[in-house]
């Protein structure tokens, strides 16, 4: 999978071309750290049909 970081720190995925219904895609996103540390993640999606896409805003902390 490829993606970009750009200077706003937004971590941006590839796009994917086609999807069909009922068909999903997981992500897993590896978090490493020399000491623990807590992270708020701001996760949005998007397609054609919602150019406003879904928002979920989660916590997770990081334990070495």
């Amino acid at each position: 999978s490829q993606f970009q970081v750009g200077d706003d720190n937004v971590v941006r995925l590839a796009d994917i071309g086609l999807m069909n219904p009922g068909e999903a895609i997981d992500y897993e996103l590896t978090l490493s750290s020399n000491q623990p540390q807590t992270f708020d993640l701001d996760v949005l999606v998007r397609s054609a049909r919602m150019p406003n896409g879904f928002r979920e805003k989660i916590t997770t902390t990081v334990v070495p």
